[in-house]
């Protein structure tokens, strides 16, 4: 509602005169303002109006007063319908001022009324204006209890998924351990067969090497009775193992005499005495044919 328009249209019915009485800014004024100066304005045209009402009640009495004389003075003749041009003005200005108060009046019920109007759609968009802020504000806390849930559910799916994703790795591990553990007891058992293995063919050779050598002790023993040995040096018994190996090396033996390895345990098996010996085909064996000088 436009009260610019209603303050217009309230100057357009007062005249140039009354504009005198009135602010030159009445239009520019809000609605309540101008309420205000209309009621002054009503106020002040009512004293006036009781003033002109006095003074045209005293100036209607004295020209009755006259013409009561000059009827008195002229008889018969009926002067009441007589009136003086002052009068006739008085009376007009009355009806203008009567005329003038009952247009006020309009205007202020019709400003009061627009009033009431403006104040109303002001309640109503205040309640419009409240409700939609209730509502942005009741669906911004939607929203943002929506986004906690979201946050907390995310959250312990976060939780659930690390949960689920360590208890894969430890089972990870825990196979990877197991399997491990399996493959160190299956190389250590294999590891143990082989060393069993390795044991059991050492001892096996051990055992063939006993039978090798008592072979060979009986080989040894039979070429010696065969041959037949009258004496060996008696300091034969004080040396070490080497220089008997190296006396027994003989690369000069008869065909059919024992070889290297059959004098190995030689010394073991028999005890000599004197300086040398001699086969049944007279051949010596002394300290000349080992690199010592006979004594």
């Amino acid at each position: 509602m436009n009260m610019s328009l209603s303050t217009e249209s309230i100057n357009d019915d007062i005249t140039t005169a009354d504009q005198e009485h009135l602010w030159p800014n009445l239009t520019n004024l809000d609605p309540s303002e101008e309420l205000r100066l209309l009621r002054a304005r009503i106020a002040q045209l009512e004293r006036q109006q009781t003033i002109n009402s006095s003074t045209s009640s005293a100036s209607f009495d004295f020209p009755a007063q006259n013409a009561k004389r000059r009827r008195t003075k002229i008889g018969d003749v009926d002067t009441l319908g007589d009136r003086t041009d002052e009068e006739e003005k008085n009376h007009g200005e009355k009806e203008a001022r009567v005329a003038e108060f009952a247009r006020y009046r309009e205007k202020i019920t019709k400003v009061e009324l627009e009033l009431k109007e403006v104040k109303e759609e002001l309640k109503n968009t205040k309640e419009l204006v409240d409700k939609k802020a209730q509502s942005d504000q009741k669906a911004m806390l939607e929203r943002l209890n929506a986004l906690e849930q979201k946050q907390t559910a995310n959250s312990e799916q976060h939780k659930a998924d690390q949960k689920a994703l360590i208890a894969v790795i430890d089972q990870g591990m825990r196979q990877l351990k197991g399997e491990l553990i399996a493959k160190m007891e299956q190389y250590q058992n294999k590891q143990q067969q082989n060393i069993g293995e390795k044991v059991v063919k050492m001892e096996k050779y051990q055992k063939e090497q006993q039978l090798n050598i008592v072979d060979l002790q009986k080989t040894t023993i039979a070429v010696l009775n065969e041959n037949g040995i009258e004496h060996l040096w008696p300091n034969l018994t004080n040396l070490d193992p080497s220089e008997e190996l190296r006396l027994f090396a003989c690369q000069n033996c008869p065909i059919g005499t024992p070889t290297n390895d059959q004098f190995v345990n030689f010394k073991r098996q028999f005890r000599f005495s004197g300086t040398k010996c001699k086969t049944k085909k007279n051949k010596n064996w002394g300290r000349r044919h080992f690199g010592r000088p006979n004594r």
